[in-house]
């Protein structure tokens, strides 16, 4: 792991060099890297315990370990969000515009409007589409 050689040297955040420079002077790198290697500890060390232990027994990375954390906050919003729509009303879905709580990469109808030429096909697909979507 590259940001452990940032900070093996030093215990503390706080004894880090205040600069990205002397930072990169002290470990004998560029800026850049520098930076790279800072903002990766200070992901690692906002991480929940368990996946600081996963990223440090190389069982995942910090990209995926971050990538796990916003996977569960978003299906607990979507669980609340379905929980406070259930307690309002008995309907067991909600329409909102939000789309970071409510997913959806696709509307699936049944039959498949727009792919046949049939008489029940509805004339304007895009009107018909979002008002039933509406209701």
């Amino acid at each position: 792991m590259r940001f452990r050689a940032v900070r093996s040297s030093t215990p503390s955040s706080a004894a880090l060099s205040e600069t990205v420079s002397e930072s990169a002077t002290e470990l004998g790198v560029d800026d850049r890297t520098a930076r790279n290697r800072m903002r990766a500890h200070d992901a690692y060390e906002k991480l929940p315990a368990k996946d600081r232990a996963d990223v440090k027994n190389k069982t995942t990375t910090i990209n995926k370990a971050k990538a796990g954390q916003r996977r569960k906050k978003t299906l607990k919003e979507e669980s609340e969000a379905a929980a406070k729509a259930m307690k309002k009303k008995s309907k067991p879905w909600v329409i909102t515009n939000k789309r970071a709580i409510i997913q959806c990469d696709a509307l699936i109808t049944d039959p498949p409007y727009g792919i046949l030429d049939e008489p029940w096909e509805p004339a304007k697909l895009e009107e018909f589409t979002r008002e039933w979507a509406g209701r």
